[in-house]
């Protein structure tokens, strides 16, 4: 029985934003004597790119978000009296622009701790992965098949039927074929709160009404949204999936829209890895790169101020490259040889051979990039492979949630393809 339980967050909802730069951004803004108004915030920002997508301007909905968070971290204050709302900087923002500017990392670190204390999701989330798959920690949120869609027959049902429970029951054994503990729930379970999930899709008012009839329901998209409204519920309630007790004090931890923000977000600050394009998953992949320890560890950088309600603090798995080596050359020629094999083709994502990597090595893909960057500077002979990286973008990449993907960096070059090759000794 679970005895002591996360609190409740001091905020429940956050900006839908993901991009955490446009937090040491606005508080640069603030920094001006006059401080900052959501008006000239999101005229001074500059354009910037949102994984492969350019953004030119910030919401005005966006730039109120960072402001209300920054407020709540306490690093913006209100200014009282004044027509128009405007923020100051605090003595504790500007030691957190000064870290900053000084190291990216070290603010990204400073950012965890902050969040975390105003909404507890940082720390529970990595800790219920663990809950969910105490092997791994990893979970697989299943999806249908890429290219399903419901037939003329079931729309002309209009009602939840064979078709759509047949999918949704083969969704639940990929995943459990590709990891037996990524997903611990039975297909009685599943199968039952994906139909429900599905009914409110069904039933959902549209925001915009449309003549004829309503097409999400019976797309892939449609029956993805329930499956993950659905594992929501089961994995990612108040009590965890097979217990009998909670484990935070709050009902419903997270919603369909705060999920999709926390995910980039905690993995940007290093905590999680996801991926919804895995070469070989259908459906999101999550895992843990870090773990509640009672003491450190060699390759482990510690979180102090994130703590488990049981005492234990939160360490980074931050392998120094020098450990890492071996091992991520023989897994990213491992991964590589697997995607051509599957694709054909001797250039491949580079997406995709990274998601892979960072998996087996329960990595960030920020460690990835940086692991990356050693390696290209390594001489050939010394590793045994020639390693090229391109940054043309695939035409499967150029569309849909593909350009969400997040990219690979290296010395502010953005790759997108790799290919490989085994040197022969002289």
């Amino acid at each position: 029985m679970i005895e002591r339980l996360w609190p409740t967050p001091g905020h429940r909802t956050i900006g839908s934003f993901s991009d955490l730069t446009l937090y040491a951004d606005a508080l640069a803004c603030a920094s001006d004597s006059n401080g900052i108004t959501a008006a000239l915030l999101k005229s001074a920002l500059a354009p910037r790119l949102r994984a492969s997508r350019h953004v030119e301007r910030q919401a005005l909905s966006t730039v109120r978000s960072v402001l209300e968070e920054l407020e709540a971290f306490g690093w913006l204050s209100r200014q009282d009296g004044l027509p128009e709302l405007r923020y100051a900087l605090t003595a504790e923002g500007k030691a957190a622009l000064h870290t900053a500017r000084q190291a990216d990392r070290g603010f990204l670190r400073l950012l965890a701790s902050h969040m975390h204390a105003v909404y507890t999701i940082p720390g529970w989330f990595v800790d219920r992965l663990w809950a969910i798959n105490p092997q791994s920690g990893e979970v697989i949120i299943p999806a249908p098949e890429r290219e399903w869609n419901a037939s003329a027959t079931s729309r002309a049902e209009g009602k939840w039927g064979p078709e759509l429970r047949q999918e949704t029951a083969a969704a639940l054994r990929r995943v459990q074929q590709a990891n037996p503990t990524a997903f611990p729930v039975s297909v009685d379970d599943w199968v039952d709160a994906v139909s429900q999930a599905w009914l409110h899709v069904l039933t959902r008012k549209r925001r915009k009404p449309t003549a004829g009839d309503d097409a999400l329901p019976w797309s892939r998209s449609g029956l993805s949204l329930a499956m993950r409204m659905a594992a929501l519920r089961l994995l990612f309630g108040a009590i965890p999936y097979g217990s009998a007790a909670a484990d935070i004090a709050i009902d419903q931890p997270l919603s369909v829209k705060t999920f999709k923000p926390w995910c980039p977000r905690l993995q940007s600050l290093e905590l999680v890895a996801y991926t919804d394009w895995h070469p070989f998953v259908v459906g999101r992949l999550l895992f843990p790169t870090a773990v509640f320890r009672s003491r450190g560890e060699a390759f482990f950088e510690e979180l102090s101020e994130i703590r488990h309600p049981d005492g234990r603090r939160l360490f980074l798995h931050q392998p120094s490259w020098t450990a890492l080596r071996e091992r991520f050359w023989v897994n990213l020629a491992e991964v590589y040889q697997r995607v051509t094999q599957v694709t054909g083709l001797r250039y491949v994502s580079l997406f995709d051979v990274r998601d892979e990597v960072c998996r087996r090595l329960r990595i960030s893909p920020s460690l990835f990039d940086r692991c990356l960057g050693f390696a290209l500077e390594e001489p050939h002979p010394a590793t045994g492979w020639q390693l090229s990286l391109e940054t043309d973008v695939p035409e499967d990449q150029r569309a849909g949630g593909r350009l969400e993907r997040r990219p690979v960096s290296v010395g502010g070059i953005r790759y997108t393809i790799i290919a490989m090759a085994r040197l022969t000794p002289a």
